[in-house]
């Protein structure tokens, strides 16, 4: 993320272009002058080569300001669609009744199709009481997509966590109550073990795709790991392919290891910092997070 220095200076190349290619009296706009004439045998007057060298000026000041816009801006993702529900005979459950998605800073696609039951019972109970119902406020949509996440399990669960953190704050909740409500999944919500299968993998990026997997959960998991070569065809031989091979990828999920009652504390501390001169705590300190007293 560019720094306050670094943007104020963008900013103020554009401007200065702007009053550069404004100024006839610019070396660069004779020049302009110059070889618009020699290029076309046409003599250019001076209000005309200002004119379209004010219009450079501008298409550069653009530039210069969308550059500092994405530069200073966090990308969380954006949501494709609208919940479309309706409730079950239940009262508790809604089912939606139309495609619904959100696409994460990785321009990953989280699906919440059609037909989908969803209860807020991925978000614990005990945080209710921090931010409402979960189908309540700009944290419904991200509270569909972890709901369906947590129902499927095709995912890591630390993966599917964190994507709920990132979905509310592409829905605009504030910094504060998306992390206190990320530690509360995080650290209480549903984890699950993962398997995952990937087929006629080159025996020369098994390593890499293994460890693709472990990247994307908690270091403290069991993994194993199993790689089965497949025997090479008569053509692949003659045509020297690399050998291939089935990977299976087991995830042990790892145990909770926070009681209920130290959400007390570790709310009461996201809460300091992200009011303190050092900044809110990073997702990462959420996650290693552990009461002072053990």
């Amino acid at each position: 993320m560019a720094s306050a220095p670094a943007s104020r200076s963008l900013l103020e190349l554009g401007h200065a272009c702007v009053g550069f290619f404004s100024d006839s009296k610019r070396p660069t706009a004779r020049a302009v002058k110059c070889w618009r004439s020699r290029s076309t045998g046409i003599d250019w007057k001076p209000s005309e080569v200002n004119k379209e060298a004010r219009a450079l000026g501008r298409i550069l000041l653009l530039v210069t300001l969308l550059a500092s816009s994405v530069a200073n801006g966090e990308s969380f993702g954006r949501f494709v669609g609208n919940v479309i529900a309706e409730w079950l005979d239940d009262g508790r459950q809604m089912k939606l009744v139309a495609d619904f998605a959100y696409i994460d800073p990785a321009e990953s696609e989280w699906r919440a199709p059609a037909g989908s039951v969803v209860d807020g019972a991925s978000i614990p109970k005990f945080a209710w009481s921090v931010i409402g119902g979960p189908f309540e406020g700009k944290y419904r949509n991200a509270s569909v997509i972890h709901d369906v996440a947590c129902r499927e399990r095709k995912r890591p669960w630390e993966a599917v966590h964190e994507t709920f953190y990132n979905g509310m704050r592409a829905s605009g909740v504030d910094s504060l109550r998306a992390r206190t409500m990320y530690a509360a999944v995080y650290h209480f919500g549903p984890r699950w073990d993962l398997e995952v299968q990937m087929k006629s993998v080159p025996q020369a990026k098994v390593a890499t795709e293994v460890g693709r997997v472990r990247t994307r959960v908690d270091p403290r998991s069991k993994v194993e790991v199993e790689v089965k070569e497949k025997p090479r065809s008569t053509w692949e031989m003659l045509t020297m392919q690399s050998a291939k091979a089935d990977i299976t990828v087991r995830v042990g999920a790892v145990a909770k290891d926070l009681a209920e009652g130290d959400f007390v504390g570790l709310e009461t501390l996201i809460r300091e910092r992200e009011a303190s001169a050092a900044g809110p705590l990073s997702l990462g300190e959420i996650r290693s997070y552990h009461p002072a007293s053990r």
